[in-house]
């Protein structure tokens, strides 16, 4: 983001800005928590969840200290999002988007390099790294505030116009920019002292113009009164399991805190706990019968 022009800069912070101040400051308080207990969850409990895993999946081919490894690295991940400034909506409300990739995301960037020597091959520094060393850019004309270029040796990416298409809303859509990252030629503009491709010029203002209206007009009113108590109350229940797992001292006792917690979500889910009003799904009152009944029998 430190190589995109001021304006743009100031664009994309507002918009995270007006994300999160329409954000639901509970829900999202309590997301974090729920991050933050399971980070600790997995850095208590590893070797307990890896018997858990092994039990499941039968074996995975992985060493159980190379699980205990990886699982340990998951923890880390959570951990530094949990204390960066998303963790905290106060703080999310007037984060610095570039300090957070320049400090944060390169803190994450670390813990992937790190996970990626568990692996056979060590897959993020022998290829993935070695592949961007490959881009090359060469000027084929320039004249003025416009110029050519050509873009080769960058790694084989989805197509993000493609995948957008497939979502809500994205039917006609285009991500200026994103759709750029591909080999080959492409024309570029200078705004601002910054050399952006012209589609993404051409279509930014539009592009955030529309996100903004959706932001504070959609997502505004996306949760009632009614939707945020059935959302605090599966996370509470989640929370309350997870509570649970991490006092846990055998693997049946992890088993039965992890299914608590599932339980918990799922009867909150359909009203079975709560009472809450008819326009909850039949099929998932019936899903947690069901599930207890199971669980009840399972004991």
């Amino acid at each position: 983001m430190g190589n995109a022009s001021p304006s743009y800069q100031t664009d994309v912070t507002n918009l995270i800005h007006d994300f999160a101040n329409n954000m639901d400051q509970q829900i999202w308080d309590k997301l974090f928590e729920l991050l933050e207990q399971t980070g600790l969850l997995l850095n208590q409990k590893q070797d307990l969840i890896t018997a858990m895993i092994e039990e499941s999946l039968g074996g995975t081919g992985a060493s159980p200290e190379e699980m205990q490894q990886s699982l340990e690295m998951m923890g880390k991940m959570l951990k530094t999002l949990v204390e960066s400034d998303l963790g905290k909506h106060a703080k999310a409300k007037s984060m610095d988007p570039g300090k957070f990739l320049d400090e944060t995301g390169k803190d994450l960037f670390k813990l992937i390099a790190e996970t990626s020597k568990l692996e056979e091959g060590d897959p993020w520094n022998t290829d993935i790294k070695a592949k961007l060393k490959d881009i090359k850019v060469e000027v084929i004309s320039q004249e003025g505030d416009t110029a050519t270029i050509s873009v080769s040796g960058m790694p084989d990416l989805p197509d993000i116009d493609e995948l957008t298409a497939q979502l809500p809303g994205f039917d006609d859509s285009e991500v200026p920019g994103l759709s750029m990252l591909k080999n080959g030629e492409q024309e570029v503009v200078k705004v601002e002292g910054k050399w952006i491709p012209k589609a993404m010029a051409e279509g930014w203002k539009e592009t955030i113009t529309g996100a903004s209206e959706m932001i504070n007009t959609d997502l505004k009113d996306l949760l009632g009164p009614e939707e945020k108590k059935q959302i605090m109350t599966i996370m509470n229940a989640v929370q309350m399991g997870m509570a649970s797992a991490t006092k846990a001292k055998t693997q049946e006792e992890l088993q039965m805190a992890m299914m608590q917690a599932v339980m918990g979500a799922l009867m909150s889910a359909g009203g079975v706990k709560t009472g809450v009003s008819s326009k909850m799904d039949w099929d998932c009152q019936v899903l947690a019968i069901q599930t207890r009944e199971q669980i009840i029998s399972a004991f």
